[in-house]
């Protein structure tokens, strides 16, 4: 009976360890997806006036998404106040650029925390 407990014990941890390596490998595949887009996404940041714009080139064989977020903050219209993102999709070779502005505001505004990120649109490899 002991020897019985003590292979099913054992197979237990066998099945749990591939189980584990199974999910490190995906993990990886994930990780080694998202670096390559970050090497082929040319993405430049510029600020003038009441603007910021972000310039986004797709150098990646896949198609891929950028998002750019920001905060706006009008002391004239407070309607207009909070965060905003605005999102383009990119196919190999494609250039597009985002806008962010404080036009709508009048003569009190902040734009702040801008921030980009990028994504390709094909899953990892298992």
């Amino acid at each position: 009976m002991r020897r019985i407990m003590a292979v099913l014990c054992l197979l237990g941890v066998l099945i749990a360890g591939a189980s584990g390596a199974e999910a490190k490998k995906k993990a990886k595949g994930k990780k080694v997806a998202k670096a390559r887009t970050s090497r082929c996404i040319d993405a430049r940041q510029s600020a003038d006036g009441a603007e910021i714009t972000w310039t986004f080139a797709n150098g990646c064989e896949t198609e891929v998404t950028c998002v750019a977020r920001w905060t706006l903050s009008c002391g004239d219209k407070p309607t207009e106040n909070g965060a905003k993102e605005e999102a383009a999709t990119l196919s190999p070779g494609e250039r597009t650029e985002i806008t962010a502005s404080a036009a709508a505001c009048g003569e009190t505004w902040e734009l702040a925390s801008p921030r980009w990120s990028c994504s390709t649109s094909v899953r990892a490899q298992k």
